[in-house]
């Protein structure tokens, strides 16, 4: 794909993204990075693409502490706790398969969810109704180091279960999975089968983390479109280099994730477990929901209530060129009135690796904590700031309720630093990276940020011209 091979030109040189949807089912990962990880790390900063791997599949039954008797009066809500208690309380056994630890790459585990609307077949049992939840056949991180496996949901599909025939403990409910490489009928992702010789028109219902993977990669494409279109549009001093795609496709696949309604659900479980202290609910979050489910419409999409910038370099860890400052502009009118706000960051990279060393990723990029930023009153109510600095994507969410107090021309300065982690990373060694901006505000209300904050972008520009 990216070397010549016998005097012949290479076949794909241009590839951003690759799909990798294959797991080693005698191998799920627990401690020590497999070789076959190793060498897709290696691929990824090699030749500057992004790998987007599925997170693997736990295909078994699953026996809720539910009475037989009582299992078809129990409400949709208490099924859902109770399947979710026993995926967490077996999660040992639920690890994501080599080599989705990869570390430069992008993991996706599958969110219970689908285009299809409600089913009538009764003796078909859904055990998930929260659409921002993990699929219960979805496997769980963490990834090497605690870095945050799998990094995103995505659809995959609702997997069902039948009541077994035999039922031997009166005190539970034994669900046996369905099986099979398609199912007729929905719920599930529609999709192409093999059908019968010359038969062009086969589809099937199927769900899981290749399913999730393969829309990741689709969405990937859509993004890939939009910066190529985006590029066209821009005169040619503003232009992004095509060498930084790979990066901005990386933060933006998961500029879009969030934990939604999942978090209290999950946290409601995790506060009752032995050994949990409330300060470590967030980080126990992280290995069923990664940064949370893609809403592919935040990042393919600005509105005037919702705009995304984007910013792309390279650093090293030379004094003077290891940290880069972005300054976001302000909309004034949300200094003068109470609402709801949303500020997401995230900053991702490919690092090099030290193959010898426990520590193995040579390259550490990270920006500060916003919380503080002397602007905006934000708070973090979502995920946890220290752990996402442990993999190659650092994602945050902070969000503010109150009017704020600033001048027009005032900003947010988001640092991004670059440190050696690892031993063995050249001080001339630079390191590419891409960082994604986006506030938001309701929907419902009549300020406009996008208009205002694009006016100062453009002001910013001229005078630096």
């Amino acid at each position: 794909m990216f070397e010549g091979e016998d005097g012949n030109p290479p076949t794909a040189p241009q590839i951003k993204l690759i799909n990798f949807s294959i797991g080693d089912p005698f191998r799920p990962f627990h401690h020590n990075i497999s070789t076959w990880a190793k060498l897709i790390d290696w691929l990824s900063y090699r030749y500057n693409v992004l790998f987007i791997i599925s997170a693997g599949n736990k295909v078994d039954d699953i026996v809720l502490d539910i009475p037989e008797a009582d299992f078809d009066q129990t409400s949709a809500a208490d099924v859902q706790i109770a399947t979710l208690r026993k995926m967490i309380e077996g999660n040992f056994d639920r690890k994501i398969l080599t080599p989705a630890e990869s570390i430069n790459s992008i993991t996706v585990g599958s969110s219970h969810h689908d285009s299809h609307g409600p089913f009538n077949f009764p003796q078909r049992k859904n055990l998930i109704t929260s659409p921002f939840l993990l699929s219960p056949i979805s496997r769980i991180g963490f990834g090497y180091n605690n870095s945050i496996k799998p990094e995103i949901l995505m659809a995959g599909g609702r997997h069902l279960y039948r009541k077994h025939i035999r039922q031997t403990d009166p005190e539970k409910t034994h669900l046996k999975i369905e099986t099979g490489e398609s199912i007729v009928h929905p719920p599930g992702n529609l999709a192409a089968m093999p059908g019968a010789p010359g038969d062009m028109q086969k589809v099937g219902y199927l769900t899981g983390t290749s399913n999730a993977a393969a829309l990741t990669s689709n969405l990937g494409a859509k993004l890939y479109e939009m910066l190529l279109e985006l590029n066209e549009e821009l005169p040619n001093d503003q232009k992004i280099p095509e060498r930084y795609f790979t990066v901005i496709l990386k933060a933006l696949l998961v500029h879009g994730s969030s934990w939604g309604e999942a978090q209290e659900i999950i946290t409601q479980i995790i506060r009752t477990l032995p050994g949990i202290s409330p300060q470590t609910v967030k980080r126990n979050i992280y290995p069923y929901l990664g940064y949370g489910t893609v809403d592919s419409e935040k990042i393919l999409y600005c509105t005037d209530h919702r705009v995304t910038l984007i910013g792309f370099g390279e650093l090293t860890t030379r004094t003077g060129q290891d940290a880069h400052t972005y300054s976001f502009p302000l909309p004034p009118s949300l200094g003068t009135v109470n609402i709801d706000k949303r500020l997401a960051i995230s900053l991702a990279w490919i690092s090099p690796l030290n193959f010898k060393t426990a520590q193995y990723r040579k390259a550490h990029l990270f920006f500060d904590n916003l919380e503080n930023n002397g602007h905006l009153a934000l708070s973090r109510n979502s995920h946890d700031f220290k752990l996402g600095r442990k993999g190659t994507v650092q994602h945050d969410v902070l969000t503010g309720e109150y009017a704020d107090v600033f001048q027009d021309g005032d900003t947010i300065n988001i640092k991004v630093s670059c440190r050696e982690d690892a031993s063995g990373l050249s001080r001339q060694e630079s390191i590419k990276y891409a960082l994604t901006v986006t506030l938001e505000i309701r929907e419902n209300v009549h300020t406009m940020i996008y208009e205002e904050i694009r006016l100062r972008l453009q002001q910013r520009i001229r005078e630096r011209i």
